[in-house]
């Protein structure tokens, strides 16, 4: 269960995943501050079901977060992956080992980042599943479900009380969060290389050609994911080729295709790097999402 009172919580990132998620957070539930690059004085969220204006409060600056909030009741990080050292002196600042940790984050490597800086909080790990795109700071364009798969332990119910009151959000706990991590990371590593190289929208991957790359890339992952405990299968290769071809997917983007177009770093290291280097510790080839991961690494 929660602490008593309305919670006090934080969200380091605000693009669009950390804007849709903290605007999520019913007013009744918690207060919210926004830890930004950039400052804003609205949140306006466009989403199917209409748009909607959440409170907002931002601070730009690690330095100017009010000594009584140290050590809040929930610090969501949704910076993306290569700005997570960067988000250091926020998460000093507002951790405590009484506070909870939820990573927005992509990749496999979440908790071993973000442990030695969240001051002793325990952490919960998730797959996000959401379209959600930063149009300018404080505006949001969100299409689809928003569903967050989390570690099925006690912490998932609490953040899931957090979000009593929205049917925006579904947390959804699963017990075998490994096997759902990588079925994440294989989704991503089929997905968002191959449309920040093509320049392209997720209908690039009902182009044959590259459709059976992006199922190639996932198939090599296959035998990484079992080296580590995930439990996937050919099958899982097959639902989730399915899923990104889909009609109504293809004008969706990626983070890294809108990182990409906007001349921005991508978070290439932590989806291709990641598995080169689970590859080089387990003892397994992935040659191929090596090969991604360095074009985009000479792209950006």
């Amino acid at each position: 269960m929660t602490r008593p009172g309305r919670p006090r919580c934080a969200v380091v990132g605000a693009g669009g995943i950390g804007a849709f998620f903290g605007a999520q957070i019913p007013a009744a539930q918690g207060t919210v501050v926004y830890c930004a690059r950039r400052p804003f004085t609205r949140l306006r969220v466009d989403s199917e079901i209409g748009p909607f204006d959440a409170p907002v409060q931002c601070l730009t600056d690690p330095g100017s977060v009010p000594a009584d909030w140290t050590g809040l009741d929930w610090v969501f990080v949704a910076v993306k992956a290569q700005h997570t050292r960067s988000a250091a002196p926020w998460l000093a600042r507002l951790c405590s080992s009484a506070s909870r940790v939820v990573s927005l984050q992509n990749g496999i490597e979440q908790r071993e980042t973000l442990t030695p800086l969240i001051g002793g909080a325990r952490l919960l790990e998730t797959a996000v599943y959401c379209g959600a795109e930063l149009l300018e700071p404080g505006v949001v364009r969100q299409r689809g479900g928003a569903r967050l798969v989390t570690e099925d332990v006690a912490l998932a119910t609490e953040l899931a009380e957090l979000f009593v009151g929205t049917a925006a959000v579904v947390v959804e706990r699963s017990p075998d969060f490994r096997t759902e991590a990588w079925r994440k990371l294989m989704v991503n590593a089929a997905a968002n290389g191959l449309t920040a190289l093509t320049r392209k929208r997720m209908g690039v991957l009902r182009v044959a050609e590259v459709g059976e790359l992006a199922r190639a890339v996932m198939t090599e992952i296959l035998p990484l994911a079992r080296a580590d405990g995930a439990q996937l299968t050919a099958e899982d290769v097959d639902r989730a080729l399915a899923a990104l071809r889909a009609p109504g997917s293809a004008e969706a983007t990626t983070s890294m295709y809108q990182d990409r177009l906007a001349g921005r770093p991508t978070e290439h290291d932590a989806i291709y790097g990641a598995v080169a280097r689970r590859a080089e510790r387990l003892g397994v080839e992935a040659p191929l999402n090596r090969a991604i991961g360095a074009l985009l690494t000479g792209a950006c």
